[in-house]
């Protein structure tokens, strides 16, 4: 009996033991874990806004070459941006009637 218990009690300790050791072991590293996963999906984030920089100013490029060598490029920019015109051009301001409002009397009556 006496060595039965020994046994049992040797048995518990080490389960303790053990089990204190993957609590140890886990409390370490699951906010690593969670830190790195966070890093993770920022970098994901980031990687997304990067490569949407990057086209931005492959765009911002792009117009840039049109800008110096694309005259008609430059005559729609100032003009569609500015409202510009030439010199030569008259401009028309093309107003349109308010739809009349209640009955309206019929024609030739």
């Amino acid at each position: 009996m006496n060595n039965t218990f020994w046994t049992l009690l040797f048995k518990i300790s080490l389960f303790v033991v053990i089990a204190v050791s993957v609590i140890g072991v886990l409390y370490i590293f699951i906010p690593e874990y969670t830190r790195m996963s966070d890093l993770r999906q920022k970098k994901e984030e980031l990687l997304a806004k990067n490569t949407d920089i990057e086209t931005r100013i492959h765009d911002y490029q792009n117009r840039q070459t049109q800008f110096h060598t694309d005259p008609r490029f430059v005559e729609r920019l100032v003009r569609e941006q500015f409202g510009m015109v030439r010199e030569s051009e008259t401009i028309y301001k093309v107003i349109h009637d308010a739809p009349q409002v209640g009955p309206v009397a019929p024609a030739g009556k």
